[in-house]
């Protein structure tokens, strides 16, 4: 390859990225403007005299928050979008709406604490049940139970760790610093086997968005679990889909096992 056509190349290469930095610049750009569109009508809400101005700062609020769900879907995104679209659907009463953006938000936060104080208030609103106390192996790997955004933070802090004190090490001989480098190993191994498996193994969990009732199988036609309907707002695990995905067979937190509509569930993670 002559000068010239390495240099034309060169040219090419920097142009093509100036483009995809001008596009990337656009979209974020685009985006801020609707996240600020839908947090000062959020504010303008809060604000508001009388019920209609509120419904209609809330709805507008919510509207700019849809439109940047679906162009953007963030899945690895700040939990802070879920949590402020949960506070939405809270203002506007729809609580089983505001549960599972509340669900999302504690995957994806750092610190879930009001994300969790305010899932504790929309589940009282909702009359659902309180979520169910942590079982023995639960407490024993507690940090299972952290965001998982949290868990790859410790992680990358343990690899540091681990591969500075090997550094040193090998400088330097220090007293206990073998038995610090092997305990910090297990924490990055336990770490990091907790968040595969959160990611890719775990169950797959939703929220009905709406009273529904829980039948014996696939069809209008089959006979109710129980006569009570399903609270909007309850927490299922998903077992699978079925009919052309038209049915979700469901396990509740009381072990009921039955099938339900599947417009009448949400998944909290829907890309596993």
């Amino acid at each position: 390859m002559d000068k010239k056509t390495l240099r034309l190349s060169m040219i090419g290469l920097l142009l093509l990225l100036l483009v995809l930095w001008g596009i990337q610049f656009y979209g974020s750009r685009h985006e801020q403007e609707q996240l600020n569109a839908a947090e000062n009508a959020y504010q303008a809400g809060e604000k508001a005299v009388n019920i209609n101005e509120r419904q209609k700062a809330f709805n507008e609020a919510l509207q700019h928050y849809l439109s940047l769900e679906e162009a953007h879907h963030p899945i690895y995104g700040s939990g802070k979008f879920y949590y402020n679209l949960g506070n939405t659907y809270f203002q506007l009463q729809e609580y089983p709406l505001a549960i599972l953006n509340y669900e999302k938000a504690l995957n994806l936060l750092a610190d879930p604490s009001k994300a969790e104080a305010n899932l504790k208030i929309a589940r009282k609103k909702a009359k659902v049940d309180e979520k169910a106390p942590p079982t023995g192996f639960q407490q024993v790997l507690f940090f299972h139970t952290w965001a998982l955004s949290t868990r790859l933070q410790l992680i990358s802090i343990c690899l540091v760790l681990i591969f500075a004190l090997i550094s040193l090490s090998l400088w330097k001989t220090f007293p206990g610093v073998k038995t610090l480098i092997i305990l910090l190993g297990i924490l990055f191994v336990s770490l990091l086997a907790s968040a595969i498996y959160s990611r890719f193994f775990s169950s797959i969990e939703a929220i009905v968005i709406h009273p529904t009732y829980l039948y014996r199988d696939a069809g209008l036609e089959y006979a109710k679990v129980q006569e009570q309907p399903l609270t909007g707002g309850t927490k299922v695990e998903v077992l699978g889909f079925y009919e052309d995905g038209e049915w979700v067979k469901i396990l509740t937190s009381h072990k009921e096992l039955g099938y339900i509509k599947s417009m009448d569930a949400r998944l909290i993670d829907a890309y596993k």
